[in-house]
Formats: C-alpha cells, structure tokens, sequence
C-alpha cells in the first residue's frame, strides 16, 4: 500500500545548513556541529523509525478491508489505496480542526476521506483513500493522562483514523461498538491491550 508518511514537528524543519558554510572551523565549533549532526541523524532514525511502524498500523487496516472487499466480491480485484498520514504540531492541528470541524483546538487526530468521482479515479487509475493527521503532542499527552503507553495510543489512533477513512464512525452507539470491536481485533496483532479498557 502506498502509504505516505510525513513528520512535521519542529525538529522535521529545514536545518540551517548554509549559516554553518560561512562560519570559521575553530575546534569547538567542529566539535558542535558534529554533535549537532550526530542528534539530527539520530532524529532521522527515529522518524525512519516512527514512518515503518504508522505504515505497519495503516497496512494493517488495508488488509482487513481487502479481504473483507474480495470474500464479499469473490474477486482479487481489490486495489491498495493511497494514504497520506501526516504527522504534524498542535497549531497545524488546531488550523484543521477549526477550518473542518469548527472545533478551534488541537485534536489527536482527523481523517480526510478522498472525495473523487469515478471519473477521476479512473483517469488517475489509483485508489486514493484520503489523508489522515496526527498530532503527536495531543497523543503524547492522552497516552499520559489515561496511563497507556504512547506507542500504543498512537497505534490506536492510526487505526482509528485508517477506519474513518473506510467510512466507520462512532455517531451511534451501534456504530461505535462495531468500530470499536475492529480496532481491538487490529491492534490486538500488534499486541496492544484493548484501548477502551478501564485502567
């Protein structure tokens, strides 16, 4: 599945590599810029880290549907969609909360299905099923206030997220015990405990 992941938060910025080219090279200010390196790589990794493992929860949604698609059609003919899920602060959150939701505060999460016509989706000949963003701030300080771990909480928010996308809500009661029943089962493969578990 193509699933592009963006990490936005502020260590993501474009780093001020020019300033460094007009700088004397004392020893000092090697030895800074090296640390300075060595923590942005580090920073890399984690993001590199952070991308694989949102794509594994996204696919993981995927997977479901496609078989759920196929056994229903009884036909391979399922195509993988394309996924933006960007990760981004609480005033970009706050932004697209207010602008879509008219709810002027950040939010751990929101789901922009695709909205194309089949004319389009012909032409572009892929599956797009739409953009998922992600405040990682908010999640982080949930995952605290309700004692679960953040890789957990974040899990369960891609996944909550990915559903949106493939039209589940939880506007009733009905529709919210059956997604809520879907991401137990999905995260229950990743080893995550149940998310709406009392703590």
């Amino acid at each position: 599945m193509p699933v592009d992941v963006q990490i936005a938060v502020a260590h993501d910025q474009i780093r001020d590599v020019d300033g460094w080219l007009g700088q004397s090279s004392t020893a000092q200010n090697l030895e800074q810029k090296t640390k300075q390196i060595k923590a942005e790589q580090l920073e890399d990794e984690k993001e590199n880290r952070l991308s694989a493992q949102i794509e594994a929860w996204a696919q993981a949604v995927v997977t479901r549907e496609k078989a759920l698609a196929c056994s229903a059609a009884k036909t391979p003919g399922f195509k993988d969609p394309e996924v933006c899920i960007r990760v981004v602060d609480e005033k970009e959150s706050q932004q697209l909360n207010a602008t879509y939701r008219g709810k002027d505060k950040p939010t751990n999460v929101l789901s922009f299905p695709a909205a194309l016509d089949a004319q389009m989706l012909e032409q572009t000949q892929l599956e797009l099923l739409g953009d998922i963003v992600i405040c990682a701030s908010v999640i982080a300080a949930e995952a605290r206030e309700q004692g679960k771990s953040l890789s957990d909480h974040f899990a369960h928010m891609v996944v909550h997220g990915m559903l949106h996308l493939y039209g589940y809500d939880h506007e009733t009661r009905a529709a919210a015990d059956e997604m809520e029943s879907i991401e137990r089962e999905i995260l229950d493969r990743f080893g995550v405990n149940d998310p709406y578990q009392e703590i």
